[in-house]
């Protein structure tokens, strides 16, 4: 199985995916917090309040009086069909796909504005990560919307918002269940229907999807996987790694790496190597973690040499010529649709005793982008660049 982050891997990577079968429950009357599923366990069934259902459907309004009506109106009469279904059924969901999705073993394209998922995991760490004080970290690849997270029972942490990835650290909550062989995972999750502030991007808030808009996706709709990572360790973007690889004309890359967990007293220090095309580019010095921060920056020259580029194979030469200049510029190879020419990127965090705790895998591309020319183009690499797009 692919690991779904290959943007941002670790070596060595430990980790398992949790993609597949997850147990899973509508929770159309909101009671399962009230009823503390979340230490009990999600229930076989739940009664539905039916009488509280709306009844009025949005089928028959024009998408125009959608889009031109204020916040209220855009609600009024825009809603599903009341559903004579009395009680809720535990069920089966295949992860990650939506409860919507004929793929998820669902095809609900009803309103389940609450909906609960729940399965078993195991520790993955070793006995020797054990000892090493390495983590056991919950990822989500994205949940459509406001996500909350238990483990055993005890609230692991949460994250709102359908369009990003985020991570928990669930070493606490497993370590608590010191004899246990396996671990349950509880998540619930609310994504309104109807909520038009809440960012929903082309998802349609009607019962019928029309011009654009699009049925809405609830839930769980990227990969989950179980890592194993260092205490001290690299982030990604998320939590405040950047890499600004648009100075086509110096070729310079400059970067931001974000370290999390650094511990009190300990130093760090931060190296980053580039290459490209299996030839060696350049390393950077170790730059020292400053101690009022967490982040350090770290610059790299991308050009690559008369000599590396003598080195360069065939299948790069043929498709992205030298004398090219849509591909090269001044020895920095340049990222395009035509020529996704792509830097292979090893970011290592070294602690006070010179050892590496952490490296992570990624790339990264030479290009810029400049809209501000004034003569109406947009630019890819200093050229006026073209598309013909569908929406």
């Amino acid at each position: 199985m692919t690991y779904p982050r290959p943007d941002f891997e670790r070596n060595p990577l430990h980790w398992e995916s949790l993609n597949g079968q997850w147990d899973f429950l509508f929770d159309d009357g909101d009671s399962g917090l009230n009823e503390n599923w979340q230490r009990k366990g999600l229930p076989e069934k739940v009664n539905v309040d039916t009488s509280a259902n709306r009844k009025e459907t949005g089928q028959n309004d024009s998408v125009v009086q959608k889009i031109m009506g204020d916040a209220h109106s855009l609600i009024q009469n825009n809603v599903f069909a009341s559903s004579t279904q009395t009680t809720n059924s535990k069920t089966k969901i295949n992860v990650p796909y939506v409860f919507q999705s004929p793929a998820s073993g669902i095809n609900d394209r009803g309103v389940h504005e609450v909906m609960w998922y729940e399965r078993a995991i195991s520790d993955l760490r070793s006995a020797q990560e054990k000892e090493k004080g390495h983590k056991l970290v919950l990822r989500f690849g994205a949940v459509d919307y406001e996500a909350t997270v238990w483990v055993n029972g005890e609230y692991v942490g949460g994250h709102r918002g359908g369009h990003v990835p985020f991570e928990i650290d669930i070493t606490d909550a497993v370590d608590a269940a010191k004899d246990a062989t396996t671990h349950r995972v509880t998540l619930r999750v609310y994504d309104s229907a109807y909520d038009l502030t809440q960012l929903r991007g082309k998802q349609y808030w009607a019962a019928k999807p029309e011009t654009i808009f699009y049925t809405p996706s609830g839930g769980i709709w990227q990969s989950v996987w179980l890592e194993v990572v260092p205490s001290a360790r690299i982030t990604d973007s998320s939590y405040g790694t950047v890499i600004k690889s648009n100075d086509i004309h110096s070729g310079q890359l400059r970067s931001t790496i974000a370290i999390k967990g650094r511990r009190i007293g300990k130093d760090y220090s931060v190296e980053l190597e580039s290459s490209f095309a299996g030839i060696p580019i350049a390393k950077s010095d170790r730059k020292a973690l400053p101690r009022e921060t967490s982040s350090v920056g770290v610059e790299l020259n991308m050009r690559l040499s008369e000599e590396q580029r003598s080195k360069l194979p065939k299948s790069v030469t043929e498709t992205a010529p030298l004398d090219n200049d849509f591909a090269w510029r001044d020895g920095v190879a340049l990222w395009s649709p035509e020529h996704p020419q792509l830097y292979d990127l090893v970011i290592r965090l070294y602690d006070d005793a010179e050892n590496v705790i952490d490296e992570v895998k990624t790339t990264t591309g030479m290009r810029n982008i400049n809209w501000t020319t004034g003569d109406g183009t947009w630019r890819l690499n200093d050229k006026p660049y073209f598309q013909a797009l569908c929406l």
